[in-house]
């Protein structure tokens, strides 16, 4: 499930549901909350590789640089 949360909609989901939607109210509905679910992901995934990225590269973020670096 993609290391998401309890509270976290499952995008595969939401994306299975709308293709089975008839009443287009209920659809646009169900599109919304799946972009807001692939922002919340990608959020998610870009602030990952950021922390990742500063663990890696001493200096990055306004750290003190390592001599050598």
């Amino acid at each position: 499930m993609d290391n998401s949360t309890g509270n976290d909609v499952d995008w595969r989901v939401l994306c299975e549901q709308a293709s089975k939607e008839e009443d287009p109210e209920r659809l646009i509905e169900l599109v919304q909350r799946l972009n807001e679910a692939l922002e919340e992901r990608q959020r998610r995934r870009i602030e990952k590789q950021f922390y990742n990225a500063r663990d890696v590269v001493p200096g990055l973020c306004g750290e003190r640089a390592v001599a050598g670096f």
